[in-house]
């Protein structure tokens, strides 16, 4: 499974990067694109802001979705906000799916949801992390820590993102400022996990 979203997941982002990903269309928009219908869709755990609090926020995870759907075809997809502590219902629920999507957005982010398990915006325990069965995959997320005003993570970040960064199929970050900066917390031999992804 993790081999098979591994090659489409390269096959989706040279189709990002080589042409416009939008089908043509002679009509004016808007329009509904139209996905193949398959007996066989995906089930994914989409972990994301899904909020109003800003336009990324609200735009980003619809975005992502029209984008792998326009790739892998029919997707059930399961909604859980980012800012949800992560208990053994969510991870059961997870292990049920083939797989969870982590983003896109600004989510290595210490302080709109400050919490003392992650020390990012998505409180997901060692523990709990552990559990996980299925492919872990970060699609298109930002290092939002900027300068100026924002401290530094607690030291508990360090340990989760490098625990995260060793489970996970695909690490994609929406820029490379934000992969430089995810490097400097992890392991020398992780910092090739760290790509460019965008939605």
């Amino acid at each position: 499974m993790i081999k098979q979203l591994k090659k489409r997941l390269k096959k989706l982002l040279k189709s990002i990067f080589n042409e416009h990903t939008v089908p043509k269309t002679n009509d004016k928009l808007p329009y509904i694109i139209e996905y193949p219908i398959s007996n066989n869709s995906l089930k994914l755990v989409h972990v994301s802001a899904f909020n109003y609090g800003n336009a990324g926020d609200v735009l980003l995870p619809i975005v992502l979705q029209d984008t792998w759907q326009n790739e892998f075809g029919k997707i059930d997809w399961i909604n859980q906000k980012v800012h949800a502590t992560v208990d053994i219902d969510l991870i059961n629920q997870i292990n049920e799916s083939d797989g969870v999507i982590i983003g896109g957005g600004g989510l290595f982010l210490r302080d709109t949801n400050p919490n003392q398990i992650s020390g990012w915006q998505w409180p997901c325990s060692m523990e709990m992390l552990h559990k996980i069965k299925v492919p872990i995959i970060f699609y298109a997320v930002g290092y939002n820590r900027f300068r100026g005003g924002q401290e530094e993570f607690e030291p508990f970040f360090k340990e989760s993102i490098t625990a995260f960064a060793e489970k996970s199929a695909y690490i994609g970050l929406r820029n490379y400022g934000s992969i430089n900066a995810v490097k400097n917390y992890l392991p020398e031999n992780l910092h090739s996990n760290c790509v460019f992804s965008r939605v």
